[in-house]
Formats: structure tokens, C-alpha cells, sequence
């Protein structure tokens, strides 16, 4: 979740398809792709201009999992 300074989270979600040390204990990291990778691949060919997708992608649907439930599943 970005943010531009203390108490200022918004609703503006990053992707990042590597590390990104510069982000740690500036930005609030969250989630993870359980499935679905071949979507990122995708979007990692999306051309960028000044690291910034040329045209919008759009994720028109997500679910949302409990670790929990999800440890449970696995085992």
C-alpha cells in the first residue's frame, strides 16, 4: 500500500515483480499470489514508460485467503 509519509496510507496497491529493498519500512507489504502467476507474467510484457504501465491494467477479480484456512488445506 503507498503512501507519501507517516499516517498517509491510501488505496494506491504496488506489484512488484522483484525485490525491492528500497520500499522496506516505507511501505506496508501484504499478500502474495497463490495462483494465478501466469498473470504476472503477463503483465511483466506490458510496455512501461519510466517503470509505469503505457496502458492500464486492470485485476477485475481477486479472492481474499486466511493463511490459516490455507495452512490448513495444505497439510
Amino acid at each position: 500500500m503507498a503512501n507519501s509519509g507517516r499516517h498517509t496510507n491510501g488505496s494506491q496497491f504496488l506489484i512488484t515483480l522483484a525485490p525491492a529493498e528500497w520500499m522496506d519500512n516505507r511501505y506496508v507489504a501484504f499478500g502474495r499470489v497463490i495462483e494465478g502467476s501466469l498473470t504476472l507474467d503477463k503483465m511483466e510484457e506490458v510496455q512501461t514508460h519510466y517503470e509505469r504501465p503505457v496502458k492500464d491494467i486492470c485485476i477485475e477479480n481477486i479472492s481474499v485467503v486466511n493463511p490459516n484456512d490455507l495452512a490448513t488445506k495444505i497439510v
